[in-house]
């Protein structure tokens, strides 16, 4: 891979991931420590607001500081297209000039599960140490 690939794929990850991590994954850690799942509370998936908020910690806290840092990329990219699709598809469905973001996040989280890591990342900086 050429040079310029692996800093545009360093951007482009760093890039979607921080923003997700800056704009939403801090807000839930945020609303998970001070007791606030009921804001959650309208989401129509049969989960509780608890559950609920517990995964987008996970997805949206957790998965993306692994997509940041590209450590185990293509697993955490997963679960950040399925929060981005309920979001796009189910909790923004009724309001379409509202999805723009959402579907930019979904496309690049799809992105990173097809393109991976790339070179500047802990996982290849893990393959060289071996």
């Amino acid at each position: 891979m050429t040079r310029l690939r692996e800093v545009g794929l360093l951007i482009f990850r760093v890039g979607v991931g921080g923003l997700m991590l800056t704009h939403h994954g801090i807000r839930k850690v945020d609303l998970l420590l001070r007791g606030r799942s009921e804001v959650l509370s309208d989401i129509p998936f049969g989960f509780g607001p608890d559950a609920w908020l517990g995964w987008l910690v996970f997805a949206e806290f957790g998965c993306t500081i692994l997509l940041v840092l590209g450590l185990m990329t293509r697993l955490a990219a997963i679960p950040l297209i399925l929060s981005s699709m309920a979001t796009v598809f189910v909790i923004h469905s009724k309001n379409p000039w509202g999805q723009e973001l959402e579907l930019v996040y979904l496309i690049g989280f799809v992105a990173v599960l097809l393109l991976g890591a790339g070179e500047y990342s802990v996982e290849a900086w893990a393959k060289k140490k071996k």
